[in-house]
């Protein structure tokens, strides 16, 4: 299953192989995915439409959605900029588990 984290390094990896107006979709969608208040791959199998998470349109929906049905090849290496972060769902999810455990 594909974190927001995966999502969003392969969105930052398509959007440096897209131009112009594409290459700037898919970074603002790169970016967006680390602060989307659920997972995306909880919002695919309820569903639901992923444009109900900021920065995403139809056609990167239907990108995002190949990917939940077909894993992609993770890169090896996340570029240092894009390295040790988590996403908003990521960071509730373990403060919520911190919260259970005391």
């Amino acid at each position: 299953m594909l974190s927001n984290t995966d999502v969003a390094e392969l969105l930052a990896e398509q959007a440096e192989r897209e131009t112009e107006i594409l290459s700037r979709a898919f970074r603002r969608a790169a970016r967006s995915a680390f602060l989307w208040p659920e997972e995306v791959a909880e919002v695919a199998a309820q569903n639901r439409s992923l444009t109900e998470l900021r920065a995403i349109g139809p056609f990167i929906e239907r990108q995002i959605r190949h990917w939940l049905d077909k894993l992609p090849r993770m890169p090896k290496r996340t570029p240092t900029i894009r390295r040790d972060f988590i996403s908003m769902a990521e960071a509730k999810r373990a403060l919520a588990k911190s919260l259970r455990i005391r």
